[in-house]
This record gives C-alpha cells, sequence and structure tokens, in this order.
C-alpha cells in the first residue's frame, strides 16, 4: 500500500474534503441548531472511503471500487437534497408537498377504481380484489401510501376534502405500513393535546383496520425479517461497530448477502433508521437520532409539525424514505423547518404555522396571471 505522504495528491484531496466539510458545518451552525450540523458532519465523515483510490492508489479489489462509487453517489444525493430544501421557502415547500400529496392520492384511488371495475366485470373473488396494490407517484404502493400518511397530518380543519381524500387514498393502498404511519401521526397529534383517551382507542383501532384491510397477512414482513436478520449478522462479524461501512455502503454489501437464486436481492435495508446504523455505525446512528429528538422537542411548538415528523419517523422504521428522491426532500423540508434558528438573517424566514391549501384560489390566480401575459 502507498503510504499518505507518499501521496501527494491524495492528502491534497483529503484536506480540500476536510476544510469544506469544515465550512459547510460552520454555515449550517449559523442558520441551524449545532445538532444538524453535527449530525452533517458526522454523516460526511461516514463518506471519507471515498479517498481511499487516493490514499493507497488504485485498489485491485472490485469490492473497494464499488464501495468509492457508492459514497460518491450517496453524498451528492445528500448534498443535492439539501441544496433543493434551501432552494425555497418551507411555506412553498409545504404547499408543493400537499398538491403532490393530492396528486398521489388521485393516482392511487384512480388505479384502484379501475381494478375494482376490471375485477367486477371479470367476476374477480374478494381476495382478489384485495391484493391488488396501487403504485401511486413513487410506483411502490407502500411507499405512496407511506407518503400521503406522513403529509396527512399537515391538512388543517379547513382543508377536509383534501384531508379525506388523502386518508382515503392511504387506506385504499392495502398495505399495512402506510396504516401504521398514518395512526402514529394521528396519535402525535392526540399525544400533544393530551387526548389520552382518545390516543389508547386509536390503538386498537389502527389494528383492527389493519386486519380488515390485510387479513392474516398484517404483519406479513415480506423479506424484511430475512435481510435484516443476514445484515445484523454480516455487520457484526464484518464491519466496525462504531463507524459501520460507510455511506451508501448498503448498496454494495446488500447483494452479497441474498442472491437471485434465492429469488430475491436487496439493495436496500428496507429501513432508514437500520441502515443508518448499518453504514454509520453507533457513532453516526447516536448522533442522527439525537438531532432527530432535538427536531420533535423543538416541533412541539408547531403540533401539525411535530406530528409530521413522528409519522416521518415511523415511515422510516420499515421503508426508504431517504432512499427515494421526493421522499427523502420532503424529510429535508421537515428537519429545515424544525431547526431553523429564530432572529437570524436568513433568506427566508422560519415558517410558524401551516400554510392552508386553497386550489381555487391558487387556481384562479395563476388564470389572472396567464390573462396578464396575454
Amino acid at each position: 500500500m502507498v503510504s499518505v505522504l507518499d501521496n501527494p495528491i491524495g492528502l491534497t484531496h483529503l484536506i480540500v474534503w476536510l476544510l469544506g466539510s469544515v465550512f459547510i458545518c460552520y454555515r449550517l451552525s449559523k442558520y441551524y441548531t449545532w445538532t444538524v450540523a453535527l449530525a452533517f458532519g458526522v454523516t460526511l465523515f461516514s463518506a471519507l472511503r471515498i479517498f481511499h483510490h487516493s490514499f493507497n492508489g488504485i485498489p485491485s479489489h472490485p469490492i473497494v471500487r464499488q464501495s468509492t462509487i457508492t459514497a460518491q453517489t450517496a453524498l451528492l444525493s445528500l448534498l443535492f437534497t439539501t441544496m433543493a430544501a434551501q432552494a425555497l421557502s418551507t411555506r412553498v415547500w409545504i404547499q408543493i408537498f400537499k398538491i403532490l400529496a393530492l396528486v398521489n392520492a388521485l393516482a392511487i384511488c384512480g388505479d384502484s377504481l379501475f381494478f375494482l371495475t376490471k375485477g367486477f366485470i371479470h367476476h374477480l373473488s374478494f381476495s382478489e380484489l384485495r391484493a391488488h396494490e396501487p403504485w401511486g407517484i413513487l410506483l411502490n404502493a407502500s411507499m405512496s401510501g407511506c407518503l400521503n400518511a406522513a403529509i396527512f397530518p399537515l391538512f388543517n380543519s379547513k382543508e377536509k376534502t383534501s384531508r379525506y381524500f388523502v386518508l382515503i387514498s392511504v387506506l385504499a393502498t392495502g398495505r399495512s405500513l402506510p396504516i401504521a404511519v398514518l395512526f402514529t401521526g394521528v396519535g402525535a397529534t392526540l399525544f400533544i393535546q393530551r387526548k389520552y383517551l382518545a390516543l389508547s382507542l386509536a390503538v386498537p383501532l389502527s389494528i383492527a383496520l389493519g386486519i380488515l384491510i390485510k387479513g392474516q397477512n398484517l404483519f406479513e414482513s415480506r423479506g424484511r425479517e430475512f435481510i435484516w436478520t443476514q445484515a445484523y449478522y454480516f455487520f457484526r462479524e464484518q464491519l466496525n461497530l462504531v463507524i459501520g461501512s460507510g455511506l451508501g455502503g448498503f448498496l454494495v454489501y446488500g447483494p452479497m448477502m441474498t442472491h437471485k437464486s434465492q429469488g430475491i436481492v436487496f439493495i436496500w435495508l428496507h429501513s432508514d433508521w437500520l441502515q443508518t446504523f448499518f453504514e454509520q455505525g453507533l457513532l453516526g446512528f447516536t448522533v442522527i437520532v439525537g438531532m432527530y429528538f432535538h427536531a420533535l422537542l423543538r416541533a412541539k411548538k408547531i403540533p401539525q409539525l411535530f406530528s409530521t415528523l413522528t409519522a416521518y419517523a415511523a415511515f422510516g422504521v420499515a421503508n426508504m424514505p431517504l432512499r427515494y428522491p421526493l421522499a427523502g426532500l420532503f424529510g429535508a423540508v421537515l428537519i429545515r423547518w424544525a431547526m431553523e434558528k429564530q432572529g437570524v438573517h436568513l433568506t427566508h424566514p422560519p415558517l410558524k404555522e401551516i400554510p392552508s391549501l386553497d386550489l381555487r384560489a391558487s387556481l384562479a390566480k395563476a388564470l389572472r396571471r396567464v390573462r396578464k401575459l396575454w
């Protein structure tokens, strides 16, 4: 192996990278809480395998090369998502995600209605009708349903039609995870409002609703239990407990744990919390979980934001919102909203209340602009 001192180009890359990371974390600390800057810094540290080539020459092992590529890809995704979350005000982003939830609901309900009509024409059984899973805008029933379930708390009491439409779309996915995310958000709302009796009734109601929709398959893992077990043994035997595999590492090691001959191949761990532990180790996981709890504490002043953050945390327990650009961006916007400092000079001031989504007024405003252009 080539020493770092014998490779000045690699050493230069590392110094530039470290200085850049310090600068990014410093800028973040000016406008956001120190926990955000620390979590971002730990994530940047977990991507240091990018410089493996520069330190040790060009490694011949394909796994090392692939790890470097995935680390670069994961890092670019993180940076682009962070920049995108800053591009517009939080108010505008919330409005955009509300509209996306309605579009998603339309796709889910439209697909379900089409299949239901087709089922009646072809005399499909009830079990066959219940087995259908509409994809939605994320091209996955579970992910699309969980996204709408996480956005649901942002709709206020003035938006009853939109709220019920999104609620119906979550149920129409026919998956148990969206129902769990939905009731986690609702439960958080009841908790923050100290409605403990209603909260105690919501738990059995959610289970009963899940049984009605999924029947005996309510707690079906769909391979998650298998890959979680495989990842546990691989992590224990092959990886460092403190720093993990490095950013993007599961994309490399996941296919090694499974194979097409087994009928299943995982490139994601199907749990963002577990994948964070796998890739960033105990150090990164502890810092990021601490940052998220800090966000929840700050969000208690805005109950709807608290509920949405809680639902999003549940979203990541058995799904992977951070692996989908749209769902990952939604998470970044929520963290930005919760962690922005008050009283500092920001391009867009922090949002203190949930903006209502008035589609009729928005459409009328857009039409007036079009008329002016003509």
